[in-house]
């Protein structure tokens, strides 16, 4: 049987299936699997010739091959992810910690000078947990009864060339659509955060701080998690190029390694992360999951 080889294509559309007869074992990494991609980072890096098989030598060229952590990485890397937003919520609620004495003396500051901002970021929290309740009852307006599918429709036709998306009037109405249901999400979120901060304003200081207290905790430990979790998930998911077969050997020998990559290095396997994220979301969407 003839082994099929998986193309990535250089203009960033899906990659298309050839069939060559090439054996398993000369194939290259992104020829094997089709949900990764290479990284590269550094002047001319992109264009060098050993770009995608681990030989390079250049000290200012930074390549890798990157993929998702498969099931098992998963569920270790959300471990690491959990415990380290439990210790930072432990470290913010103990007053010996210097986590709590930044946090304190911050929520000094706000008390003493910037009531009305923390009254907002309340309340724009409290909103943000409720934006499917809005949603919901936006719904329930006939008006918008179809809406995800004119958005939808929208969207095509906008990346059509003008003189291809047929029907003006219809165009036109499915943007002015569009438009009264942004208008009318923005006017319930605002008049919703409106009561929210008027009923905020009537509560003693003293109560206001603890929400905010409150508030500061989940959303620290909440970036601890995503901080942990996308460092692992950097760590796992790059590695070194190889000229053919699977790709093994990691590109950074420890997790804390990352600390002291270039910013652009961390910022490039980053995106590069949510990329494959995105792309097999899309995947599973139009596979009806």
């Amino acid at each position: 049987m003839e082994a099929i080889t998986v193309a990535e294509s250089t203009n960033g559309d899906a990659p298309e299936a050839t069939f060559d007869g090439e054996a398993e074992a000369t194939r290259s990494t992104v020829e094997l699997f089709q949900w990764s991609k290479y990284v590269h980072v550094g002047a001319g890096a992109a264009e060098c010739e050993h770009a995608e098989d681990g030989e390079c030598k250049d000290s200012q060229h930074f390549h890798a091959w990157v993929c998702l952590p498969n099931v098992f990485q998963i569920r270790d890397i959300g471990e690491k992810a959990r415990a380290a937003k439990a210790r930072k919520k432990r470290a913010l609620l103990d007053p010996e910690s210097d986590s709590y004495a930044i946090m304190e003396d911050e929520l000094a500051d706000y008390a003493r000078d910037d009531m009305t901002g923390m009254i907002e970021r309340i309340a724009q929290a409290n909103i943000s947990k409720r934006i499917g309740e809005i949603v919901r009852e936006l719904q329930e307006d006939e008006r918008f009864e179809n809406q995800e599918q004119d958005a939808e429709e929208l969207r095509r036709l906008t990346a059509l060339p003008e003189d291809e998306r047929g029907d003006k009037e219809e165009y036109d109405r499915l943007q002015a659509q569009v438009l009264a249901y942004g208008e009318s999400f923005e006017k319930l979120v605002g008049e919703q955060q409106e009561r929210e901060q008027e009923s905020l304003r009537k509560q003693p200081a003293e109560q206001v701080i603890e929400l905010e207290r409150r508030r500061r905790i989940e959303e620290t430990s909440a970036e601890m998690f995503w901080h942990t979790y996308y460092t692992w998930a950097m760590y796992v998911g790059a590695r070194q190029p190889v000229k053919s077969g699977f790709a093994i050997r990691r590109k950074f020998p420890q997790a804390e390694d990352l600390r002291s990559a270039p910013p652009e290095v961390v910022t490039a396997l980053r995106e590069a992360i949510a990329e494959l994220e995105n792309a097999t979301a899309v995947r599973s969407d139009a596979a009806g999951n």
